[in-house]
């Protein structure tokens, strides 16, 4: 993203060198050619640059809204939203949980340690005797909000 400035700077010079944008582009290392052709046009249109960029909604609100009742009423799983409705992306749709329900339960497993709602908790892996050794990794999560992390693998000393 760049300043008014540096886009000002770009369509002057773009300017000045008789529209090309080879030149433009060559002496400033920005931008690409399309987008000094975009802020060129604007710039012949509206007489000035906009100073901020304003971003149009990729979803309505209605899509928001029709996304978060199917959400409620089809079992609360992120994967089945998004997979049945065909929008948005997870992390979108995430981001829109967030934002509705603040205080909604939301877990993170890292690196062998349990996240709850701030709550951390640290997976210690059992002892090992000579005759067996066992290690545990993983993850899985319980009906109480706890993300335990394991796989199992039972190596026997003949």
């Amino acid at each position: 993203m760049y300043t008014y400035e540096q886009r000002m700077s770009a369509v002057s010079l773009y300017i000045k060198y008789g529209k090309r944008a080879a030149a433009t582009i060559r002496d400033l290392g920005y931008p690409n050619r399309h987008m000094l052709i975009q802020w060129y046009r604007e710039y012949a249109q509206n007489g000035d640059l906009r100073r901020v960029m304003v971003r149009k909604p990729k979803f309505s609100h209605e899509q928001k809204e029709a996304a978060l009742a199917f959400y409620r009423t089809h079992g609360q799983s992120i994967k089945h939203t998004v997979k049945s409705l065909g929008y948005p992306g997870e992390s979108t749709f995430k981001r829109w949980l967030n934002e509705t329900y603040p205080d909604r339960e939301k877990y993170c497993v890292s690196g062998g340690a349990l996240f709850s709602n701030g709550e951390h908790e640290v997976l210690e892996k059992p002892s090992s005797s000579k005759a067996d050794s066992i290690s545990s990794r993983g993850m899985f999560s319980t009906r109480r909000g706890v993300l335990l992390a394991f796989t199992i693998s039972v190596k026997r000393s003949s």
